[in-house]
């Protein structure tokens, strides 16, 4: 290939700089095996900026691939060796890279230069000391490997620790020289040195292993389990710890029945240990259920939302729930209790077992009182009284008949606190009691407990305090209170005759009260709907608020419906007596009947009598019903109409006109004077002659002589004169 000419030239080209980069591979290895020999590291890293000075990028890279494997033998231990084995592993792969590119470059033509030759001369000199560095080497490993381990394979398996614990006695000589063994294939050679102890290695380390894990699981069993767990296993331990005496005491690495022993042995341990892992497997699972019981709170704000009130609507169904999750946990519990008494082999009456259960109970008493304190704590913290607080609770203030009630009331408010509180505690009497010669229930351990103790009184005390702002708040209406107490009939017939002299009271004194009524409801209008005591509890005045003013609008009306009805029965008893009266003057009149003739009459005295008092009426009428009209309240239309057709027909009535209606004598009012002259005729020719006639014989009528009329309704002295136009 280098006969070719194109070749040959490029390659004379690149020449110089590959003798460069191997001189540099040389240096390199030289200096790394100075450096072992004398126990430092190389610095690498200078030594191929030096090489690299005035190179080229692609130069300075493929120096870099090449030194790259020289990094790795930095130190002179190999990763993946024992440490004499390594170092031989080191100094051959040196010597194999380097000398595999002397080759190749020795392999090539054209190389007989002065340069390469000088390059031939100092990889030979850095191949001899790495050579004779190498023998040193394996000698080291010789002396390693023929040592004499007789005492160290004479030493007892298993050692004690001052604090009681055990290890494998395995020299760290040994499992160094065994290590080293293993790798004898590095060496290269076919050494006999060590092959004895080599053959036994997986039989030690068959015995190592298994004698570490009996160690492991003693231990773990001596430090992991506490003075009570430990008394009841006491006996076993002590069992087993005669067994381990022997291995302390008589075995040795060369003793015969040694595997045989070390199977019994962890057999042995291995059994406990998974006995005791589990008791306390079981007792990670009470924790467990401690810990579950203070993850929520009993009650909580519905939805467990931060801006709603404390939800009680379903406050039986969640403790149904609550109490049903701690009584089946109080039935595992039982059980696993049980599970560990069989585990741990525990006879019946030991008084070590009734430590352990009294150890539990304590147990089982903490996470009670911290399920109860963090139930209390919920509480306490969301009836806090900060800045940003929404309302836990809220009451209603309403009227209830004639009582000013708030619901619920502050006694009901205490007695909710005592009830929410005896809720939480009740919990306690659901998981079954282990130490029973204590209490019956764990109630009275965590009543007693102090941080039970403060929490409930503060709590309870911030409920006290809310009642008796919420009391007092409502305490303050009792001023109106004869507003919804006193009888509004009462009260008005008392106002009726309250007048001069027993009359009903004049207008204006109805203004006033009405005034009075109205002012007083602008005044209530301003009350607080919502009122929120130390930021926690909150007061709905709402109820209580409309009734108070739909009472106050009733005896404001009170007085105008009285009034109301007063023109109303005024305008109908008016209609009455007009539709009476057209029907008792058109009668039908014949000569000679009497009767009819003193109807007649009567219905006209009514007329005279109080047409007046009729004429007056409608001014006092209309000023009623303007004054209503400025309250906003009005008589019905029909009233309104009424009322001016009555006034119109007064008007009438006092002008009608009496005519006869033939025969039948039907009287037509037309004019009042007709009217009267009408009847004058009919006294004079008719009627009066006759009476007198039979009254007084013998005597003459005079025309000028009085009638006594009697009507429906009353009697009345009809004057003919003062009837007169």
């Amino acid at each position: 290939m280098l006969q070719r000419p194109i070749i040959q030239a490029e390659y004379v080209n690149c020449l110089p700089h590959l003798q460069q980069l191997l001189k540099a591979e040389i240096e390199a290895s030289k200096e790394l095996l100075e450096r072992w020999q004398s126990g430092q590291a190389p610095e690498v890293a200078q030594d191929e900026e030096a090489y690299l000075e005035g190179t080229t990028e692609e130069e300075e890279e493929t120096v870099m691939k090449n030194t790259a494997g020289l990094k790795e033998e930095d130190s002179v231990s190999h990763r993946y060796f024992p440490p004499v084995v390594g170092r031989l592993k080191c100094l051959k792969e040196v010597q194999d890279r380097v000398a595999g590119n002397m080759r190749t470059f020795s392999l090539l033509s054209l190389v007989e230069s002065e340069e390469a030759m000088a390059l031939q001369r100092q990889w030979h000199e850095v191949e001899a000391c790495l050579m004779e560095y190498v023998k040193k080497v394996v000698e080291e490993w010789r002396t390693l490997a023929s040592a004499d381990y007789t005492h160290a394979l004479s030493q007892p398996i298993i050692y004690r620790r001052p604090d009681l614990t055990i290890a494998v006695n395995f020299s760290s000589e040994l499992v160094r020289a065994l290590q080293e063994l293993r790798y004898v294939w590095v060496v290269g050679e076919n050494l006999q040195d060590g092959a004895e102890l080599a053959a036994r290695r997986s039989t030690f380390r068959k015995y190592t292993a298994n004698l570490q894990l009996v160690t492991d699981w003693y231990n773990h069993i001596r430090t992991n389990t506490n003075d009570v767990e430990f008394s009841l296993i006491k006996q076993e331990i002590e069992d087993i710890d005669n067994t381990i005496a022997k291995s302390e005491n008589e075995l040795t690495w060369n003793s015969d029945g040694v595997w045989e022993y070390i199977e019994v042995l962890r057999d042995t341990v291995s059994n406990l240990e998974s006995r005791v892992q589990k008791a306390q497997t079981n007792l990670k699972r009470l924790d467990g259920i401690l810990d579950n019981w203070v993850q929520k709170p009993i009650f909580e704000r519905r939805d467990g939302k931060k801006d709603t009130l404390l939800n009680l609507e379903d406050k039986t169904d969640r403790l149904k729930k609550v109490y049903s999750i701690i009584e089946r946990d109080g039935a595992k519990i039982l059980s696993m209790v049980e599970e560990n008494k069989t585990l741990l082999k525990v006879c019946d009456g030991s008084r070590h077992w009734d430590r352990y259960l009294l150890f539990l109970d304590h147990m089982i008493t903490r996470g009670l009182v911290d399920a109860a304190s963090c139930s209390l704590f919920y509480l306490l913290d969301n009836c806090e009284p900060r800045v940003n607080q929404f309302p836990l609770l809220e009451a209603r203030l309403e009227l209830q008949d004639t009582h000013l009630i708030i619901t619920p009331s502050p006694e009901e408010l205490g007695a909710l606190a005592e009830t929410l509180v005896s809720d939480i505690l009740h919990a306690s009497t659901l998981v079954p009691r282990l130490a029973t010669h204590l209490h019956a229930t764990y109630l009275p351990d965590v009543v007693k407990d102090e941080e039970i103790i403060d929490l409930k009184e503060i709590l309870l005390e911030r409920f006290r305090i809310v009642a008796t702002k919420s009391a007092e708040h409502r305490d303050q209406f009792l001023q109106h209170q004869a507003l919804w107490k006193d009888r509004r009939s009462e009260m008005l017939d008392k106002f009726l005759s309250s007048g001069d002299n027993g009359a009903q009271p004049s207008l204006a004194q109805f203004r006033q009260q009405i005034d009075r009524y109205e002012a007083l409801y602008t005044e209530l209008e301003g009350i607080e709907t919502t009122v929120v005591f130390d930021k926690w509890f909150r007061l709905d005045v709402r109820p209580f608020k409309h009734s108070l003013l739909a009472n106050t609008k009733k005896w404001a009306r009170m007085y105008k419906q009285h009034l109301i009805s007063q023109v109303t029965d005024s305008l109908t008893e008016l209609d009455k007596f007009i539709k009476e009266t057209e029907v008792g003057v058109a009668q039908d009149l014949t000569s000679g009947d009497y009767d009819t003739l003193v109807s007649i009459m009567g219905h006209l005295v009514a007329v005279r009598d109080r047409i007046h008092a009729t004429d007056a009426m409608f001014e006092p009428l209309k000023a009623t019903i303007a004054l209503v009209k400025q309250y906003g309240d009005d008589l019905p239309e029909t009233m309104h109409l009424k009322l001016q057709k009555q006034e119109a027909g007064t008007k009438t009535f006092r002008n009608m006109d009496l005519a006869s209606r033939g025969s039948r004598g039907f009287f037509r009012a037309a004019t009042r004077d007709a009217f009267l002259a009408f009847i004058s005729k009919i006294l004079s020719m008719f009627i009066l002659p006759k009476i007198h006639k039979d009254v007084f014989p013998g005597s003459a009528f005079k025309a000028d002589q009085s009638l006594v009329v009697v009507s429906p309704n009353k009697a009345s002295r009809l004057d003919l004169h003062d009837m007169s136009p």
